[in-house]
């Protein structure tokens, strides 16, 4: 699928520094048409505060698949610190737009 990646490592590997803002745990039973099939357990991790403060659409598809969301409280420190992340981009776009403005 365009604009999908795949990463050879686990999450926790990949993104060591990025603190996981919420996790959805759903168990999922795949069942073929030959009567074979398989358990899933399955454990989405979300770092991205945007994603999560926008709207609350992986809340809601975890719940809707039985899932167990589980959300950093607004006053950890995991939180506090996507917030700092959020503001130093922000910061650093803007003053990225206003030295192409002025010509710097």
């Amino acid at each position: 699928m365009p604009g999908l990646s795949k990463i050879a490592k686990l999450c926790s590997e990949q993104f060591r520094t990025t603190p996981v803002l919420a996790t959805c745990a759903a168990h999922q039973q795949v069942k073929e048409d030959s009567g074979s099939g398989a358990d899933l357990d399955i454990v989405s991790r979300y770092y991205n505060l945007d994603t999560l403060t926008s709207s609350d659409t992986y809340m809601k598809n975890c719940i809707d698949m039985q899932g167990d969301w589980q959300a950093a409280e607004k006053d950890s420190d995991e939180y506090r610190e996507a917030l700092r992340a959020r503001a130093r981009r922000e910061v650093e776009k803007a003053t990225r737009q206003l030295e192409r403005a002025t010509g710097q």
